[in-house]
């Protein structure tokens, strides 16, 4: 169905798969925009057009018919992408003032690969796996949790207690280096 400039939703009649696709092709480029303008970049705002349909689906019967639909989508898409804001806030807070050792990075010598490499070895098994998928991987906590079946909190929890134990490691070996001196 091709949708011009100024049509509305009109829900009346329609199963909910087709009033959803209405809805679709109604306000996915409005939706699109805002996610486009909030998140900065083209595939979050794709992916986050995405979540916000899947949440118009789980929640469209809770739609009541009185109110604009554009206006209740467009809700969904604000507390989704507030959501986003908050969750990568949080996460450049968290993280704000550790700076990641690649193992892959040339400036890095050989020793502190190996230290960062026996250190990683000492971890938890899902303490290791969490910090190679974010840091050596370099996946969002997102997919990390699509990954691991996890919640987002969960993952941002272990890959926090994963951190302060590897700097624990670290200073350790630091400690024993200079001892040895």
């Amino acid at each position: 169905m091709n949708w011009e400039e100024g049509d509305t939703f009109v829900a009346d009649d329609l199963s909910t798969t087709e009033a959803i696709r209405q809805l679709f092709d109604l306000y996915a480029d409005d939706v699109y925009r805002i996610a486009r303008f909030t998140l900065g970049c083209h595939e979050d705002a794709k992916d986050a057009v995405q979540e916000i349909f899947l949440r118009v689906v789980k929640s469209y019967d809770g739609f009541r018919r009185e109110a604009n639909a554009k206006t209740w989508l467009l809700r969904i898409a604000r507390n989704y992408l507030t959501d986003i804001i908050r969750k990568r806030q949080t996460e450049r807070n968290y993280l704000k003032d550790y700076q990641p050792p690649y193992l892959g990075d040339e400036t890095n010598s050989a020793e502190i690969a190996i230290e960062l490499e026996q250190a990683l070895l000492q971890l938890k098994h899902n303490y290791r796996t969490v910090f190679v998928l974010r840091h050596v991987q370099h996946l969002t906590t997102d997919e990390i949790a699509n990954v691991l079946g996890w919640s987002n909190a969960r993952v941002r929890t272990t890959l926090h207690r994963a951190i302060l134990q590897l700097r624990s490691l670290l200073d350790e070996s630091d400690t024993e280096v200079g001892d040895r001196r």
